[in-house]
């Protein structure tokens, strides 16, 4: 039962995690994101740098159909997010099993 709760609320903090990236680079297309930009890569611990790939590409299929945020391309892909959210799922939980919540100091 804890486990379950626990699974409930990361996928809560992930969803406002992802929620809020997307609303703070609403003018930046998701094609345009250059990852190796990203000033904290520099320091993150080389255990966790076979995860940058899985991240960097459930944060991209996380935007493929939340471009602009407008509320009728979200009704109109909504069965689209909601496929690729489940599958997101799938792929960040056991991250957050073996790792816990990675924030910006761990993973950039």
């Amino acid at each position: 039962m804890e486990k379950v709760i626990k699974m409930k609320l990361n996928l809560i903090f992930w969803t406002s995690i992802l929620f809020l990236y997307s609303c703070k680079s609403q003018e930046k297309k998701t094609a345009d994101l250059d990852f190796s930009k990203d000033f904290m890569r520099g320091f993150i611990n080389d255990s966790l740098k076979p995860l940058l790939p899985i991240l960097d590409s459930v944060l991209l299929a996380d935007q493929k159909y939340r471009k602009g945020n407008n509320a009728k391309t979200l009704k109109k892909y909504s069965k689209e997010i909601q496929m690729i959210d489940s599958i997101n799922l799938e792929r960040i939980t056991p991250i957050i099993e073996k790792y816990g919540i990675l924030g910006p100091n761990d993973i950039g």
